[in-house]
């Protein structure tokens, strides 16, 4: 029997892992970006955007665009650039969510490089990965919008 035809054998969905090892790693290397976008960027003075590379950056939010209203996620972006510059509390005071959000962000990224280097049988639970990984970002997210709501 060839070593070919034993490995087969024994890992018969050899490239489903790895196509979960890809996924992981594309994932790690979004999040990454997204972490240097970030400490790349800086509040704008008027706290009314950011600025990345001189350049200031058109609200993101659609939502505040057709209403000229915020939306419950107004003011993620700016927060998460100023946590990502270590001012907390000023990122907690423009959204509620930002230190828990940057917390996710960095054990997202830990979560996926580690599964994308893990054993296979690690890899196999990438769908329950995923779906708990969505599930905390909206924890994350919106708990503290809705406590905030809820108390003023």
């Amino acid at each position: 029997m060839s070593a070919a035809s034993t490995n087969s054998s024994t890992c018969p969905d050899a490239s489903r892992h790895t196509g979960v090892r890809v996924f992981h790693l594309a994932a790690f290397a979004v999040m990454a970006a997204l972490a240097v976008f970030l400490s790349e960027a800086e509040v704008a003075e008027d706290f009314d955007g950011i600025i990345v590379g001189g350049r200031r950056m058109p609200s993101s939010c659609v939502v505040r665009r057709m209403t000229g209203k915020p939306c419950p996620g107004c003011g993620t972006t700016r927060a998460m650039v100023l946590l990502f510059d270590g001012q907390v509390r000023a990122a907690a005071a423009v959204h509620p969510s930002a230190p828990w959000l940057g917390l996710w962000l960095v054990v997202q990224l830990a979560v996926r490089l580690t599964a994308a280097v893990a054993p296979a049988p690690f890899r196999r639970r990438w769908p329950l990965d995923l779906a708990l990984s969505l599930a905390t970002l909206g924890a994350a997210s919106f708990v503290p919008i809705i406590l905030r709501m809820l108390a003023g």
